[in-house]
This record gives structure tokens, sequence and C-alpha cells, in this order.
């Protein structure tokens, strides 16, 4: 159930990339507003709100939060498709990003309780594979009944969906509930919580630099949002080909990336401390390079597509591992929270920065008559994937010489 809302969740904002064409002509956008309303715009909104949800599944029902907040987002994804202008889609955008922003601190928090050290990277992986089913069924429905439906229809039949698939949610009991009632814990004030988070952040210097790298790898993927417009525009692909082709190559990617991470993740956790930030580093040292030279393949040829493959599984093969190591050094009590601010820091600093930046970029480079501005553009944007092979290693030599400071505080796991 929780793969099938994640899914959902993912969907709901990926319908705004695969849909871009249409949605730039009809609401007459420009590529600055477009990037505004697929990252700052739902972003800011959803990290902000995401640390105030955190706190609040640290202290409340978990299942009902998530419930809560998928009724919202799919509510506003339904009347989304009555939208008129650029205004209306950001106010649509904003309401949206605040509804989905309770799921996965919630949903970490539920897996961080259910799941061993060793086997929480390949748990949050399966959690994970919602990003590339969301992401692709986003694209192969905008390539199959965007041209009969259109994307105010898409917009509004997944919403009431979503709908129907939260309603059942409100009667799940959340496991820690009773026990947790009577904690002190789960009556301590936000404010406290919040406190409590920023003491484990400063007394980790490797949890520090793994949210860093994680801040990086998500600012590299966030350039990637105009890659539809740059099949179409810049690589001669007809737009019904490129949605389908985009999201067939993300699901596989994506779930290849998911698994690969989880598993290779609680591999190289079983053999030494620090394990699953050593295996970030190796996975971006030999898959970072592809990214930059798949924008000079021959779309024609199979290299293409192989780099493509491999630029989205990048996208998703550090999820599971980078949250695998920060729920490992983080207090049960305030878990939630911790992973709410990782998710404040990978989403506004991270993917919302790198989707602003490659749209000024590309206009700005529109303007000066540059010949490929959208290939320039990226190829400038996903330099940060190369920057987080340092900020992982580090921070996995940090952690496999104790600098997680875990014993200062109770519930974090020991051996990390």
């Amino acid at each position: 159930m929780l793969v099938l809302l994640n899914s959902l969740s993912i969907a709901n904002r990926c319908l705004m990339h695969a849909f871009s064409i249409d949605i730039i002509a009809d609401l007459r956008l420009s590529l600055v507003q477009f990037s505004l309303l697929t990252g700052f715009a739902f972003t800011f909104f959803f990290a902000l709100s995401g640390l105030a949800m955190g706190t609040l599944a640290d202290r409340l029902n978990r299942p009902r939060l998530i419930a809560a907040g998928a009724l919202v987002s799919s509510v506003i994804m339904a009347a989304t498709g009555a939208v008129t202008n650029f205004s209306q889609m950001l106010a649509a955008r904003t309401l949206s990003g605040i509804g989905e922003s309770a799921l996965s601190p919630a949903a970490l928090g539920l897996l961080g309780d259910l799941f061993s050290r060793n086997r929480r990277a390949l748990a949050i992986a399966l959690f994970n594979l919602g990003l590339p089913i969301g992401v692709s069924a986003a694209y192969i429905a905008a390539g199959t009944y965007g041209a009969t439906m259109g994307w105010r229809s898409c917009f509004s039949a997944i919403g009431v969906f979503g709908v129907l698939l939260a309603l059942p949610i409100l009667l799940f009991s959340d496991q820690r509930s009773k026990r947790h009632a009577l904690s002190t814990d789960s009556k301590k004030s936000t404010a406290n919580l919040l406190r409590e988070t920023w003491r484990v952040l400063v007394g980790s210097p490797a949890l520090s630099l793994a949210i860093l790298g994680g801040v990086l790898a998500l600012f590299a993927g966030g350039t990637l949002v105009l890659g539809q417009l740059w099949l179409v525009q810049e690589r001669g692909f007809d737009k019904s080909h490129a949605q389908n082709i985009v999201g067939a190559m993300f699901l596989a990617g994506g779930i290849a990336g998911s698994l690969i991470g989880g598993m290779g993740g609680d591999y190289m956790q079983a053999k030494r401390r620090g394990g699953h930030l050593y295996f970030l580093a190796i996975v971006f040292a030999i898959c970072a390079p592809f990214g930059f030279i798949y924008r000079f393949m021959d779309p024609s040829g199979v290299m293409f597509y192989v780099c493509m493959f491999i630029e989205c599984m990048l996208l998703t093969v550090g999820y599971a591992p980078l949250f695998a190591f920060i729920q490992s050094v983080t207090p049960s009590h305030v878990r939630s929270t911790m992973i709410a601010f990782a998710l404040l820091c990978t989403s506004l600093l991270g993917n919302s920065l790198g989707n602003l930046f490659v749209g000024y970029l590309a206009e700005a480079f529109i303007s000066a008559n540059v010949r490929e501005p959208i290939t320039s553009a990226t190829l400038i944007g996903t330099i940060p994937f190369v920057l987080t092979i340092p900020c992982f290693y580090l921070a996995a030599r940090a952690a496999q010489h104790g600098q997680t400071a875990p014993s200062a505080f109770s519930g974090a796991d020991r051996s990390i």
C-alpha cells in the first residue's frame, strides 16, 4: 500500500513534466515559469511543511497522517484539471506539495521501526519503487492517453483514484502507538524535537556530509527537468515517442537503481561500517561520466539508450542507502523529523534549485543564440553528480571512524 501511495504521489509531480509541451502551450508559460511550477513552487512548500509533518509523525498515528496528506493532495490533483493560468497552477502546486509532504517522513519512520540496520536499505528501496513506477506511469499515460483525453482529464482521473486509495489507510493502526503514547517522547513539543534533531546533526560530521551528497545528487537530477523538451527540440524525437521512451526508460532504470541501491548498500554495510555511503561513492564514480557522454551520443545508436538508462538509474540508486544511513545514526524518537529535514535539504536546495537553475540557464542560452541551449544548460547542471563522490566517500570515512555521535542519544543504532 505504501508503494502504491508513493507511486501516486510521484505520478502527481511528474505529470507536469510528462505534459510539459502541452501545459506550456496551453497556459502560455515561459521556461522559467514552468521550472518554478515543477520545482520551487511545489518543492518549497513540500519541504517546509514536510519538516512539520516529520515532527507530527514522531508523535501521532503515522498511517492516519499519511492518509490525511494523500487525501489533500489527491483532491488538489483532481482540481488541477480546471486551472487556466500560471497563478492558478501555482496555487494548486503549492497546496499539492503540502499534502504530499506527509508521506515520506511517516512511511520511512515506519520502515525504520520494522527493519534492522542491515535490511533497512532494501526495505526503503522497495518503498522507493514508487519513484520509477510513478514517473513511468505519468509519461506512459501522457503518451498513450494524452492525445485523446488531454492533460486536464489525466490530472483529474489520477486525483479521483488517489482519494479512493487514501480512504482505507485511515483504518490502519500504528504498532508504535500504544507504547509511544506512554513515553515522554510523544509529549515533546515541536521545538524540542527540532532542537534534538539539530543536536544530532551538528554532532555527526558523517551525517552532515551524507546529506550534502544527497543535495548535490538531487541538484544534478533536478536539472533533467527539461529532458523531454531536449529530446523533442534538440534530438528530433516525436512528442508521443519521447513521452513513451522516457517513461519506459525511467521504469527500467529507476527500478534497477532502487534495487541495486537497496541490495548493494545493505551488502556493503554488512561488510564494513559506513558501507551504505562507500557504496554510493563507488556507484557515482562509475556512473556519473555517462550523464555527460549521453548528451553527445547519436540518438539513433544503442549507446544513447544505454546512457539514458544509466542516467535514470542514477536518479534512484542513492535514495535507499542514504536514508538507511540517516536512520541508523538517528534516535528513533526524532527519526521522522531527521528524515523530513534531509528531505527538506535535498528537495529545496537540491531538486528545486536544480530545476530553477537549468530553466534560467536554458533561457539565457536561448537569448544568447547558443546552438543547443538545453544541452549546454544540462551539461553544466549535471556537474554536481561528480561532486557527490568526495562527499559520500568522506562521510563513509567519518562513519567508519565513529564520527556519528550516536552514543549521546538513545535509540540510534550502535553499529553503523
